[in-house]
C-alpha cells in the first residue's frame, strides 16, 4: 500500500527529511501557512529544499493552511487525510518541525481520523541539526471518556495486579472468590480490560495460570489527568 506523509514545515529540513526516510513513502504533502509573514518565508525556502530532496523519488504537493487557527488547520489536515485515503493510500503525519499551532493541529487531526503521527529526536553535530537520533510514535489519548466502571479499574491498577482475582479484591473485597457473584464480576472486569487494552491504557501478560495487569505509560497519564 502506498504511503503519504503530511509534513508541516518549519525551519529545519534535516529532521523532516530523515524522519520521512524512516518509513515507506510515495507521496509527501508539505504544509505551509497561507500568510507570507517573515518566518513563513523561511519555512517556504525550507519546503523547497525538502521538495528537491524527494522530487525524483516521490510525488510532492503543497497544502496551505491558517497556522493561527488551530481548528481550521485541523479541518484542512483532516480533509487532506480523507482525500489521500479515498485514493487508497495510508497516511502518516510528521510533527517534527512544525511552527506555531500546527503541531497541535496535527495531533487533533490524527486523533480524530485515526492516522499515525510521529515526531523525531534531533541528532546534533557542533550544535547543528544533522539528522535524527530516532523516530518517536505519538500515542493517542482515547477520544471517548472511559466509563466510571473502567475508571475504577484503572485507579485500582496504580499498582500492578498479579491477577484478575487480585484486581477484583482491590475494588470489591467483600466478594467471596468462587461465588456466583465473583464469577459475574470476573466476566465484567475481563470485558472492560479487553477494551482498555485495545485503547492502549492497560497491558496484560500471562504468568502461569494468571494474567498480570498493569497500566501502560499512556494509562498512567490518563489516570493522572482524569482520574484524580
Amino acid at each position: 500500500k502506498q504511503v503519504t506523509h503530511i509534513v508541516p514545515v518549519g525551519f529545519t529540513k534535516e529532521k523532516l527529511i530523515e524522519g520521512i526516510k524512516q518509513f515507506p513513502f510515495h507521496k509527501i504533502i508539505l504544509v505551509l501557512g497561507k500568510e507570507e509573514v517573515s518566518g513563513e518565508r523561511r519555512a517556504r525556502r525550507t519546503a523547497k529544499e525538502i521538495e528537491r530532496a524527494f522530487k525524483d523519488i516521490a510525488e510532492v504537493e503543497y497544502l496551505y493552511v491558517d497556522k493561527e487557527d488551530v481548528l481550521n488547520a485541523s479541518l484542512e489536515l483532516i480533509k487532506a487525510i480523507k482525500r489521500e485515503r479515498s485514493e487508497g493510500r495510508e497516511v502518516m503525519l510528521n510533527a517534527s518541525g512544525s511552527l506555531r499551532n500546527l503541531s497541535i493541529a496535527c495531533y487533533i487531526s490524527a486523533l480524530l481520523s485515526n492516522a499515525k503521527i510521529y515526531t523525531t529526536i534531533s541528532k546534533y553535530e557542533d550544535g547543528e541539526v544533522v539528522g535524527v537520533e530516532k523516530v518517536v510514535p505519538i500515542p493517542f489519548i482515547p477520544i471517548r471518556d472511559v466509563s466510571d466502571e473502567q475508571m475504577e479499574i484503572l485507579k485500582a491498577l496504580k499498582r500492578e495486579a498479579p491477577s484478575i482475582d487480585e484486581l477484583i479484591y482491590r475494588m470489591k473485597p467483600e466478594i467471596r472468590k468462587g461465588s456466583n457473584e465473583h464469577n459475574s464480576e470476573r466476566a465484567r472486569v475481563s470485558h472492560h480490560l479487553r477494551k482498555l487494552k485495545k485503547w492502549g491504557l492497560v497491558d496484560t501478560e500471562k504468568a502461569g495460570k494468571n494474567l498480570r495487569i498493569r497500566l501502560t505509560k499512556l494509562g498512567k497519564v490518563y489516570v493522572a489527568g482524569r482520574g484524580g
